[in-house]
């Protein structure tokens, strides 16, 4: 599965434009930098608001009077401190003095629109004058990076544009034809979206409206045109809308908030180019059997089961997932008992031993006692029990299924409780701890019988009586994930004389990374790797007719919202509102024998306690 890298490598770095480059596709949308801020004397603090958010376009309205040139929106609202000159043109000889004779200090350009609104005649004399007294700024045929001037309102007939400074160009309109001459001096088209349209830019625009807006849009790039409307809607649905429409100037009031939409789109989008991952089809033979599991399979996505999450992987792969086959579907609530939103280290406690905690206890109450975790009890009764993360070993979630510390930093003394830990297999990245195959606790674990490799190979040689611990992560240089390539051999070892069954927690732990760093390329690529393991796991369920698969999160992270997406080439825009954990409660899945008590609406750490009164059920055992 690969995203699109063209657009991460060329779009959204900022909202300045680009000379020549006119939009056709998401994908090549180079001139979507391009933002005008409407109306920018408008702004708290005029030019400056539109100048850090990297717009490429600038308006400025203007009134003659007594020989000065004033910005304001109406007669009535004319300020004598408000000038051309105090409000832009000083700022922007200002910022190319700073810049080295640039508009932006990359290099790229922005223009200023002056929207004349007294007549041209007594303007423009005035308007040349001045603009010749900052020459240095606006003479775009010896400085490319220059701000280019670009006049509309009560401007000149087009027959008379050649009688003005060459470095002042004009805005066009759509419906006009214009001479070659004339068009070389028009650097843009612009037009009253009202007039095609009456779309508020909620929901989607009426289909025809659409074509007709999309018409006008094509038109001007067959033209060799930018192009750009004025009194349309100002959202961000509108934003996106644009984008894929090929608009090359967005209009927009908000210049702040549009920055900070174009600056987070590229790690907001995501493309699969139609490259789709086979979704198992389960029989569903065992599904809400009444007999109980021998078998129990937690697949816990770190950070990533948000319905939000989960959907924008299922758009990636062509609207379906392996675990959308899954037909039993709860709402797990997962609140510490100290706070709102939970962190990794109490939710995983809560799941791995039924007791609910305070965030960053690793398998102890709150009050710091310990608490026996699943797979401690399970060994006890003689289920063989593994850990399998792609995170590091004594990672929060991992570390909750076999150690008891009061604090989820204490990792050294975390890596010593596995030393203690009767858990068969456990295999994660590798921690400091037993960074060198010598080290003190690697050493000590071998005196007691327990396998240390890096070799995930190893867990096919292992007998039923042993032990292993396999430090091993993520290689993407070679296009392995460790949940993915270990899976199977983990089943195999577990299943391997065993009459008694067995447990097994797989952690996908980088779906939260993800959406710590707001990067939904990583959201969608961990979740769909975790997603084949989802396949496995039901695969392995229908074989064997006597194994319970659950799926689920910890926890939200990312707050993301979907925006748009398209089912075909598995394409999806989104955004995050924050990049930390979340107070929403998780979807959980559940297949297999007995999976119909694992539906509606429960607590976190009621998933040990329902998991074990199975197995205590099946092994004769009073809960």
């Amino acid at each position: 599965m690969k995203k699109t890298v063209l657009l991460a490598g060329m779009l959204f770095a900022f909202c300045g434009g680009e000379a020549g480059a006119l939009a056709q596709t998401v994908t090549d949308y180079t001139a979507v930098r391009n933002v005008h801020s409407h109306n920018d004397y408008c702004q708290n603090l005029p030019f400056y608001t539109a100048y850090s958010a990297r717009c490429a376009s600038i308006e400025a309205d203007i009134f003659a009077v007594d020989g000065e040139l004033y910005v304001a929106h109406e007669r009535k609202e004319i300020d004598r401190k408000r000038t051309l000159r105090a409000l832009y043109l000083d700022p922007i000889r200002r910022q190319m003095e700073l810049n080295g004779g640039k508009a932006y200090p990359d290099g790229k350009s922005f223009q200023l629109l002056i929207d004349l609104k007294t007549g041209y005649a007594e303007t423009m004399p005035i308007l040349e004058k001045q603009l010749e007294e900052y020459l240095s700024c606006f003479d775009t045929e010896h400085n490319p990076s220059a701000v280019q001037i670009v006049i509309t309102g009560n401007q000149p007939a087009p027959a008379d544009f050649a009688k003005y400074a060459s470095f002042i160009q004009f805005d066009g309109q759509p419906d006009k034809v214009y001479t070659a001459e004339e068009s070389k001096r028009v650097a843009l088209l612009s037009a009253p979206f009202f007039i095609y349209s009456e779309w508020n830019g909620l929901g989607r625009m009426v289909e025809g409206e659409y074509d007709k807006v999309k018409t006008v849009i094509d038109q001007a790039h067959k033209e060799g045109k930018k192009i750009r409307f004025w009194g349309c809607p100002d959202t961000k649905t509108a934003w996106n809308t644009f984008m894929k429409m090929g608009v090359d100037y967005i209009n927009t009031d908000r210049p702040e908030l549009i920055a900070g939409f174009l600056n987070d789109y590229p790690a907001g989008y995501y493309s699969s180019n139609g490259l789709f991952h086979d979704v198992y089809q389960p029989t569903y033979a065992s599904d809400n059997a009444g007999e109980l599991p021998q078998n129990v399979i937690v697949l816990i996505s770190d950070g990533g089961a948000g319905q939000a999450q989960m959907w924008a992987a299922a758009t990636a792969n062509g609207g379906d997932l392996n675990l959308m086959q899954m037909r039993n579907i709860a709402l797990v609530r997962n609140n510490p008992t100290n706070d709102y939103t939970t962190d990794s280290a109490g939710a995983g406690t809560a799941l791995a031993t039924g007791v609910q905690t305070r965030n960053r206890r690793i398998g102890t109450d709150p009050e710091g006692n310990t608490v026996a975790n699943i797979t401690e009890k399970l060994e006890a009764a003689g289920v063989r029990t593994g850990i399998v993360t792609n995170d590091g070993v004594c990672g929060a979630t991992p570390s909750a299924y076999f150690a008891h510390q009061p604090e989820r930093n204490f990792s050294q003394e975390i890596a010593g409780d596995l030393l203690n830990a009767p858990v068969h297999l456990v295999v994660g990245a590798p921690e400091p701890a037993f960074a060198a195959q010598d080290s003190s606790l690697t050493k000590r674990m071998r005196g007691q019988g327990v396998k240390v490799t890096d070799n995930p190979k190893d867990i096919r040689t292992l007998k039923a009586d042993e032990r292993m611990v396999c430090l091993r992560g993520d290689d993407y240089e070679r296009g392995k994930r460790v949940i993915e390539e270990t899976f199977e051999d983990v089943l195999a070892y577990l299943s391997k004389d065993n009459d008694k069954g067995f447990f097994l927690m797989v952690e996908g732990a980088k779906v939260d990374k993800g959406g710590h760093g707001r990067n939904l390329s990583t959201v969608i690529d961990e979740y769909l790797s975790f997603d084949k393991v989802v396949g496995k796991a039901l695969k392995f369920a229908d074989e064997q007719k006597n194994t319970l698969v659950i799926v689920l999160s910890d926890h939200e992270t990312g707050g993301l919202t979907l925006l748009d997406g398209d089912y075909k080439t598995g394409t999806v825009m989104g955004q995050f509102a924050t990049n930390d954990h979340t107070g929403i409660p998780v979807l959980l899945y559940a297949y297999g024998p007995s999976s119909q008590n694992f539906r509606g609406f429960f607590r976190n750490f009621e998933l040990e306690q329902k998991i074990m009164k199975l197995y205590n059920s099946r092994l004769g055992k009073k809960d």
